[in-house]
């Protein structure tokens, strides 16, 4: 059972992960200058995932449907690869997000 996040459990756990970013020096500043020095190839493909419990997971977004252990292991829900929207080595999307295709 997942216990309710309190707002003093969020201020807790914001408040140490903070104090370790600041330890370690690895700071909102410092991501960012790193990502001017040493950019991404122009072209190059980023996808930002984020977590909703209970909506779509990632294995349901950016499909193995080719890979025999993801079939097995999603019986009743696993995609084909012929349903899955092609992204080339033997990943697809979910058929139900074409628009993110076009942005792939």
């Amino acid at each position: 059972m997942v216990d309710a996040l309190s707002r003093r459990r969020f201020l807790a756990w914001t408040g140490a992960a903070s104090v370790a970013a600041a330890a370690t020096g690895w700071g909102f500043e410092a991501l960012a200058s790193r990502a001017r020095t040493d950019p991404l190839p122009l072209g190059a493909g980023v996808l930002v995932m984020l977590t909703m419990y209970g909506g779509n997971d990632g294995l349901n977004t950016v499909i193995p449907a080719a890979d025999g252990a993801y079939q097995n292991a999603r019986p009743e829900l696993a995609y084909t690869e012929a349903e899955v929207l092609p992204l080339g080595e033997g990943l697809g999307l979910n058929p139900g997000l074409p628009g993110l295709k076009g942005l792939w």
